[in-house]
This record gives C-alpha cells, structure tokens and sequence, in this order.
C-alpha cells in the first residue's frame, strides 16, 4: 500500500511548508527507551517525529504535557453488530466507544444479522459503515464452504474471514481434502482465518439448570477445557496442511496455548489472541457477575489466567483484542443459561492493560506491540500501528497518572453492563487522533460520522477515503 510519502524530497518540501498539527512534548516508545518528542501531522500522515525546534511550523499546535503517545490501537475482533442488530449496537455507538478507548482500527466479525457470507453483503455492511464510522474499520467474511464464495468476498476486499468451528455445519472440515479446497481461497488472498477454536457444545437437557449456580456448572461443562484443546489442534492441523494463516481468537486455557507454543516452534503459521477478559479474570467472576460474565469460550481458572498472562509477556500469545460483543442489558439480565454471550471491551481494553504494565505485570513494548504493532502486521494493514514517518496519523494519548472507576453506564456503546464494574483503573486515554483528525478529547467526541475509513485488504481495492 502507497504510504503517501514517495520519497525523502518529498518529506523534506513538505516540512518546509506548516503542515495541519504539531503534537509537541510527548514521552514516545523508542525501541526500548521513552524519549521526549513530538510528530507533525499533515493530509492524514505523520511527516515527522521530532523534538520540537526540529518539527515544521504548524497550523495547530498541542501541548501533550509529557503524556505518553503510542499509536492507535488496531482491534481485530469487535463485533460492530447493526444491521438486524442495530438496536444492541451500531456501526455509530460502536466507532464511537472505540475512539473513546484509543482504538483507531477496528475489524468486525461476520457473525450479523444477516451474516457476512457473500460479497454482496460485504459490500452492503461496507456502504452503510461508510457515513457512519468514526473510527477506521474492516470487515470479515464469513469462511463459505463454497470456495468461489470467498474468493469473491476477499476480491471485494474482505480483510479476513472467520471460522466459527463451533458451527455444526463446518464439520466437514474434518476431512483433509475438504479442508484444503475450502481454504485454499484464503490461503491465495494472503489474510489471516481467524478461528473461533470450539467444538459444537453439549445441549441442555430438561431438568438441567433448576438455578444459577447448575446452570453455571452446566454452561463450563459444555465449554470444557478439552473442546477447546482438540479444536486449536484441528487448526494447528489446518495451518500445516494447507498453507494458510491460521490466528487462533480468545485464547484461554493452559493447555491451548501449549499447543500454540508447540506450533510455533515447529514455524508454522499459527498465531494466538487473548481478550482482557480472559486474561484477567477467572471462572470465579461468574458466581459474582453472573450473565455479565458469560462470554464464549468462558471464563477459566486461575491457573489459566496465570498462564496466559506468562504466554503474553514471553510472546507466544501474538495480540490483544477485546472480542466486544454488545448486548442491550435486558438481554443479559434473562436467566444465566438463556442470556447471550459477551461483553462490551473497546472502551475498557487500554485502561486495563496500561493499569497491568504501571504494576510491572507487562511492560510498555509488549503493550505496543500486541495492541498495534503485532494486529497491524498480522493483517497487513500497512501504514499503521507504529509511530513512524511516513504512517498514519492513528495515534493516542493517554494520562498515566490519571485513574478512574470503571462504570458501564458512562459508555458509549449501547451495551451497559460489564465484569469489570467498580474496577479502578490508570492509564486513561485523552487524546484519539484518527487519519490525522483529533475524533476524541479529554473524554468528548470531536469527530464527525465518516472520518473513519473502510479499510480493505491490499491485493484488492485501495482503501475508501
């Protein structure tokens, strides 16, 4: 993808002209090191990162006060909802919680109403999103078992496809042979499959769950530990069959995130993600939370989350996504075995993992790397996630000395409930910056529908401006 900036001479007359935004006096992640700087905006793209007598002069100028700057986080599992599920989220209030988290980029999973399967409702998700979105956004298709079918969804620019193998009808994929023809598409288009690593659960039978407490114990018994493990070793299989990309969504067991160690070792193209959820959370939040901690795969023991926290910071585990998946809190409030399952995330994901790396759980690298750097690369979204010339200007500013306590009726998401009410938190986001428009500051929205983009995968259209 053209970054926008051809060559040096270029960057140089541009800097000798005031470019739209100065940002001076910002702590920025240098390899291992914060030094003090600042970045210079112009026509959506960062012309230079500077201390300031070196910056261009600038239309606007903004103080930072030596807040931290790292660039805007890419969230590749979000789940936008509208369409038919409009009125749990939309392609507006969803954007809108994510600048208010820091995330600039967010992919949406294919799992609407209708589903994502065909190019033409790719396309129909895309032109409505357009005038909508106030953050960047690309959209999933779902993995069709019709090979032509994807072919057409990734030619109109699906960013990735999805696999739910907790779906009865992908159990063909079992076979080998069928599930070298059915990826191929994939495998050809250069994106990721991401996999929703479960088996097709176990049916409540009647007189099953008479209270919370059974219903509980039946939904983790129906998610058991094994179903995942046996399903991260079907895509571990899938990966070294046919070639293709295989990125394992919401890692949260032990024993899974063995196996993805073990493929990694052996180099094959397998990748993992852990939500803020799982990897902070336990099983014991259920008797606490109830239906607004059910989530699928659910939360695990302590020991789970221990390992997936020792997974992140030694690199196996590749990014962080928030898996947001918006209910309205009716929804959740229906018995627990009836309520669906997620939670809301763009807007508590940064907060709580900066509150882990100031208590020295993770450091700032790995924060950078696994909520921009790493989804950037992972889905070749080129010309983001890094603080760099040429780029774009996605960034964030976050207050670390700042803290708050975490209270769902505050978001701007439609979905007001939460595990994590009550939780304090620091490391609070002040400044969202999208393709070069300050969209959120000091808590306010700035941005207007539509300064997000659609962005699409580079072998076919170029994103829309």
């Amino acid at each position: 993808m053209n970054l926008g900036i051809a060559n040096q001479d270029k960057l140089e007359r541009t800097c000798m002209r005031k470019v739209d935004l100065n940002i001076v006096n910002a702590k920025i992640l240098v390899e291992e090191n914060l030094i003090d700087a600042g970045v210079s905006i112009d026509q959506g793209r960062i012309v230079k990162v500077a201390k300031p007598p070196n910056l261009p002069d600038s239309d606007e100028t903004l103080d930072s006060k030596n807040m931290l700057m790292i660039p805007g986080l890419v969230d590749i599992h979000v789940h936008l909802r509208d369409l038919d599920f409009s009125y749990k989220e939309d392609f507006s209030s969803g954007t809108q919680a994510a600048i208010m988290g820091g995330v600039t980029t967010v992919l949406d999973m294919p799992n609407t109403s209708p589903p994502t399967t065909n190019a033409e409702r790719l396309k129909e998700k895309m032109d409505k999103a357009t005038s909508m979105i106030y953050s960047n956004v690309g959209f999933y298709g779902a993995l069709s078992l019709e090979p032509e079918e994807t072919s057409m969804m990734a030619k109109e620019g699906a960013i990735g496809f999805k696999l739910y193998l907790n779906d009865a009808q992908y159990s063909p994929l079992i076979d080998r042979e069928v599930s070298v023809r059915v990826l191929k598409p994939v495998e050809s288009s250069g994106v990721p499959l991401s996999v929703h690593a479960e088996f097709p659960q176990e049916p409540m039978s009647p007189g099953q769950g008479q209270n919370t407490k059974s219903q509980i114990e039946f939904f983790k018994r129906a998610h058991d530990p094994k179903i995942e493990a046996d399903a991260v070793s079907m895509c571990i299989r899938m990966a070294k069959d046919t070639g293709t990309h295989i990125h394992v969504c919401h890692l949260s067991t032990e024993s899974a995130l063995n196996s993805i160690d073990h493929a990694k070792l052996a180099r094959l193209p397998v990748s993992a993600e852990v939500t803020p959820h799982h990897l902070l959370l336990s099983d014991k939040e259920l008797g606490n939370f109830g239906s607004c901690a059910k989530m699928v795969p659910p939360l695990r023991t302590a020991r789970d989350v221990e390992s997936l926290m020792e997974g992140l910071t030694h690199g196996i585990i590749d990014v962080i996504a928030s898996d947001h998946a918006p209910h309205t809190i009716e929804e959740k409030r229906q018995r627990f075995i009836d309520a669906p399952s997620g939670i809301p995330g763009l807007e508590t994901m940064l907060p709580l993992i900066l509150t882990q790396m100031l208590e020295g759980r993770i450091t700032l690298k790995r924060v950078v790397q696994t909520l921009s750097e790493a989804p950037s690369q992972l889905f070749k979204l080129d010309g983001r996630g890094k603080i760099a010339e040429g780029y774009n200007a996605d960034l964030v500013l976050v207050d670390l000395h700042s803290e708050k306590r975490i209270k769902a009726q505050a978001f701007r998401s439609k979905a007001k409930y939460t595990p994590f009410e009550g939780r304090i938190v620091r490391g609070i986001p002040v400044l969202t910056v999208v393709n070069g428009i300050q969209v959120m500051r000091d808590g306010e929205i700035l941005g207007r529908p539509g300064d997000g983009r659609i962005i699409m995968n580079i072998d076919s259209k170029s994103e829309q401006e």
